[in-house]
């Protein structure tokens, strides 16, 4: 077996896109339902992730140390304060093994500060919470008072060059199937995992399921954060939410049961900014609200790509852009292009966008039920909206541009609904 250490980081750059143009069954599988061929673009290649300026290089030799045999790894006890204890005890710059297969109970936190260049191999193992973590002691580093609010499994604190791999997360939130119950603002931040103010962070191969939070928590200035080839399932809040970051990239994921919207890129507060963000390459199932939501006060957020996804179930709408704030600016660049999304019936549009500037909707294919009889884009107090090449069959209408000063909409299907603006 080879294990793989974190050695290398790659930035990302951030990139102006304005002018580039109950659980599923389906999760995991690509549509295979034929629409009418575009005769006017050419698809690109799907979407890569190997964009990068520069590298940063550590030690090519991290030693490895593999986990106790003293601590139990059948799920018969917590063990949270034990593997601390034992990741306390390993160097910077080495790679922590789990045991095959293993079980480990977590009824804390496992809370990671101020480390570097760590991967935490997984090795098949799972981290498993019985309970909601009431009982527990807050942990130093966890300032939230409300506990067991933010009682995550793992969390990544003011640390770089971090690497969590080939594990399996369980969550002890009982409820399915977008239930009511499945939410529960007491425990809203218990996340798989917590990204908060660090550097480098990869969360890969693993899989996340029944928590009481997102699947992904990624807050507080964290930058270079790459969340990619994930299995997750059922969560009480959002899929993956961003609250202040920068470079962060979503690939390759498969996601469902989702309470409240499958991606959540929402700042905090007005001056909290959230740049260059790449939803790519994933499928995604049920959420009881929205697929992408940016919603709140804050005009810093910018460049939001989302391409090459596929949508299988159910939300309220696909894409709700709502800046509380346009008066003191737009956010965007925003790009939403090469997606294969199915539109149940439910609220808006199926993109709503307020206060946004530099949108780019094009090459999508919306797949509207029967009886779905929505417009697929109505923007308000926005600016410089392209909607084109989009496969929109079933459509009530195509755009409601509103007050929108700058707009094309051109070569959407269906043809009669087309206002043949080019753009």
């Amino acid at each position: 077996m080879v294990v793989l250490a974190f050695v290398v980081l790659a930035p990302f750059v951030a990139v102006n896109v304005a002018a580039s143009a109950a659980p599923s069954s389906q999760v995991g599988r690509r549509s295979t339902t034929t629409r009418p061929k575009r005769t006017t673009t050419t698809k690109p290649p799907r979407t890569t992730t190997t964009t990068t300026t520069t590298t940063t290089t550590t030690n090519l030799n991290p030693s490895t140390y593999k986990v106790p045999a003293g601590i139990a790894g059948d799920c018969s006890t917590d063990v949270t304060p034990a593997l601390l204890a034992w990741i306390a005890s390993v160097p910077d710059n080495s790679v922590l093994q789990f045991g095959t297969n293993a079980c480990y109970e977590i009824e804390n936190v496992l809370l990671i500060i101020g480390r570097h260049r760590l991967t935490f191999f997984g090795n098949g193992a799972t981290f498993m919470a019985k309970t909601d973590g009431t009982g527990q002691p807050r942990p130093t580093g966890v300032t939230d008072t409300n506990w067991p609010r933010r009682r995550a499994h793992w969390w990544i604190k003011e640390s770089t060059d971090i690497m969590l791999s080939s594990m399996t997360i369980v969550g002890a939130n009982p409820y399915t199937s977008l239930v009511d119950a499945q939410y529960n603002p007491n425990y809203e931040v218990q996340s798989g995992v917590v990204v908060n103010g660090s550097t480098g962070v990869m969360i890969v191969d693993s899989t996340i399921s029944k928590v009481w939070g997102d699947f992904v928590t990624v807050e507080n200035d964290s930058s270079n954060v790459t969340i990619r080839n994930n299995r997750m399932t059922t969560t009480g809040r959002q899929g993956i939410a961003i609250t202040k970051a920068s470079h962060v990239l979503i690939d390759g994921n498969t996601m469902d049961d989702v309470r409240w919207g499958m991606f959540d890129i929402e700042p905090n507060s007005a001056s909290g900014v959230v740049d260059d963000v790449r939803i790519v390459n994933n499928v995604s199932g049920n959420a009881r609200w929205i697929w992408l939501a940016s919603w709140g006060p804050s005009t810093l957020v910018s460049n939001i790509v989302a391409e090459h996804n596929t949508v299988t179930g159910r939300s309220l709408t696909l894409v709700y852009v709502n800046n509380t704030t346009p008066a003191a600016g737009l956010r965007g660049p925003i790009s939403i292009a090469y997606n294969d999304f199915k539109l149940t019936p439910g609220w808006l549009a199926a993109f709503e966008l307020v206060g946004a500037k530099q949108i780019s909707i094009h090459d999508n294919i919306v797949r509207p039920v029967p009886t779905t009889t929505m417009t697929m884009v109505h923007a308000s107090h926005s600016d410089q909206l392209r909607v084109h090449h989009n496969d929109f069959t079933g459509a009530a209408k195509i755009l409601d541009q509103g007050d929108t000063p700058t707009w094309c909409e051109a070569d959407n299907l269906p043809a009669a609904l087309s206002q043949n603006k080019p753009c």
